[in-house]
């Protein structure tokens, strides 16, 4: 089966789009990303010990970084069924991806491109990348 897939994704969310011979499917992950997180009580950034500050900042990027990793891995594993991928969005997180999937030999070999895109409904992700597969871009 000849199934192609187009990826848009942002810091939110990631829309797959498959394309192959039966039709147009349309596949929504959400992302585990907090952009900001307020903890009850929360006042200062960093309590103070004698000379010595602590600053939950550290903290906070790590859980991030974790949070958007396993967001990552979540739409690789969408991707391995595909013959050929292209990755679409408006954020950096386009790229993020990108390198992700270089990482994996296997995956790296379907990538056939990544372009800017702007927010786009369902009906408008189909018919781009349907578009974009059906001229060979």
């Amino acid at each position: 089966m000849n199934q192609k897939m187009g990826i848009w994704i942002d810091q939110s969310r990631a829309s797959l789009v498959s394309v192959n011979e039966q039709g147009t499917t349309l596949r929504t992950i959400n992302s585990p990303i907090e952009s900001r997180e307020r903890k009850p009580g929360e006042g200062k950034e960093f309590g103070r010990f004698g000379h010595q500050y602590m600053d939950h900042e550290k903290k906070q990027i790590n859980k991030k970084i974790h949070q958007k990793n396993e967001f990552l891995k979540d739409v690789m594993q969408e991707c391995h069924s595909a013959e050929e991928l292209v990755v679409f969005g408006p954020a950096e997180m386009k790229t993020e991806l990108r390198k992700a999937i270089e990482k994996d030999k296997e995956l790296a070999l379907k990538l056939k491109s990544v372009l800017n895109a702007e927010k786009m409904t369902d009906n408008q992700l189909k018919a781009w990348v349907k578009d974009y597969f059906k001229t060979g871009a």
